[in-house]
């Protein structure tokens, strides 16, 4: 008889991401279908060649002062600027949607563009495609000296009472 492997999806899969806005918490699943795996791979891949274009397309604007070649220019960045609201804002539905799962009377994202890229980073990372391995810090670490060094006010009150 064939020894059998069984793989506990229960172990790997993770939890649901819990975020807390005014006092409220909004939840996402822990497991994202595939689907919108990849629809929000495609759309923050997206996000980033639209920020790129409107980049390239302002700095074009600024040759163009130069050359009096304005209008095409403007013509340019307002696409660009465009084609990245479009993008972010398919991003944002499907975040939406992901929200919907655990609070179906959600009608938009409860928080602003900062939250919004926050939550966005923390999807990506718990999909595999974040900016690194570990998880986004909650909190910014804190600057502690290294063990026997003193900080200035030890520094000044031992050099007043000399």
């Amino acid at each position: 008889m064939a020894k059998q492997s069984v793989v506990d999806l229960d172990v790997l899969v993770p939890e649901e991401i819990v975020f807390k806005f005014k006092g409220a918490e909004y939840r996402l699943p822990g497991d994202i279908d595939v689907e919108t795996t990849f629809t929000l791979q495609t759309l923050v891949v997206e996000m980033a060649q639209s920020e790129e274009e409107v980049a390239r397309a302002n700095i074009q604007r600024l040759q163009a002062v130069k050359e009096q070649a304005i209008k095409r220019a403007d013509t340019a960045v307002r696409a660009a600027v465009e084609r990245q609201r479009r993008v972010t804002m398919k991003t944002e539905a499907e975040i939406l949607e992901l929200f919907k799962v655990n609070h179906p009377d959600l009608a938009k994202l409860p928080f602003g563009s900062t939250g919004f890229q926050h939550v966005l980073s923390h999807v990506l990372i718990k999909l595999g495609f974040g900016l690194g391995d570990d998880e986004p810090e909650q909190d910014p670490p804190k600057k502690t000296p290294p063990p026997g060094s003193r900080n200035r006010s030890q520094q000044s009150r031992s050099s007043s009472a000399s």
